[in-house]
């Protein structure tokens, strides 16, 4: 009986631990990074990158960002430092000086910026406190006026979705409303601990310049269309069958008849006078 008693006690405690999250499954929280393939969306070319709150580790500058290099993902810990130089890529890696860590980029030409992709740090899975966990993007228009493009945090309610995974892609969607097209970005990177690190960055968008406005509305209509009903046709006699002498046959009837009328009239007032003569 005390044995039993026993049990249902320690079933009874387990519950109860069990409602206070101590054995509880941790709930998924959204994520903010997007599936889609960007295998044929446009890639947006970048120069003269630049970085400023981090003091890189030595050969990994800023433009190891945007050199096409991203490595392959892995979640093998331990080793991290001793896969080939292929399966690493090149990253941006230091120690984090100022309270964010922005990158600067410009492009070649004006391009508008739809969807962008990180890549983590080829020893991300040893080390995932380098991963950034909350940015900005943002582009400035030849004024050197700055527009927010894409404010990125995470929270309890919320993820930026990177996992610690080697050299893994995240791509992210810039809110349609934001999109605009500029020369020049900057990314403000806020991170957890002391070092900052990405594996690359690519963009993906449109490339060039704006659209050329549409030709002003004519008042010819279309090839192979005719004139709306009411409207006269041309007049300079090119037409077949369009003579002045027809323009002007409608006013001869109208003559006439006017004529008709006032003889009509004059008959009747004759008569009138006649009768009352007599």
């Amino acid at each position: 009986m005390k044995k039993m008693s026993l049990i249902l006690v320690i079933v009874m405690l387990m519950g109860l631990m069990s409602g206070t999250g101590v054995f509880a499954e941790s709930a998924e929280i959204p994520t903010l990074n997007v599936d889609v393939d960007t295998g044929e969306m446009t890639v947006i070319p970048v120069v003269d990158p630049f970085a400023k709150g981090i003091v890189p580790w030595g050969g990994e500058e800023v433009d190891k960002l945007f050199d096409g290099l991203y490595g392959v993902p892995s979640d093998d810990a331990m080793a991290s430092h001793f896969r080939t130089d292929e399966e690493k890529g090149t990253k941006l890696g230091g120690q984090v000086t100022a309270p964010m860590v922005t990158v600067d980029f410009f492009t070649e030409e004006a391009s508008a910026i739809r969807y962008y992709t990180f890549y983590t740090g080829f020893d991300t899975a040893m080390e995932p406190r380098r991963n950034p966990i909350e940015w900005t993007l943002y582009g400035v228009d030849g004024n050197g006026d700055i527009h927010i493009l894409h404010d990125v945090v995470s929270n309890e309610s919320v993820s930026t979705g990177m996992q610690a995974i080697n050299c893994a892609p995240y791509t992210y969607q810039v809110p349609a409303e934001n999109v605009g097209k500029y020369s020049e970005y900057f990314i403000e990177f806020v991170v957890s601990g002391e070092y900052f690190q990405l594996n690359e960055i690519v963009l993906f968008g449109d490339v060039g310049a704006e659209e050329e406005p549409a030709d002003p509305p004519s008042d010819e209509p279309p090839a192979g269309t005719t004139a709306p009903t009411g409207t006269a046709p041309a007049t300079d006699g090119s037409a077949s069958g369009d003579t002045d002498s027809d323009a002007d046959a409608p006013v001869i009837p109208i003559v006439i008849t006017a004529v008709a009328v006032i003889a009509v009239a004059a008959v009747v007032v004759t008569v009138v006078l006649k009768k009352k003569k007599k």
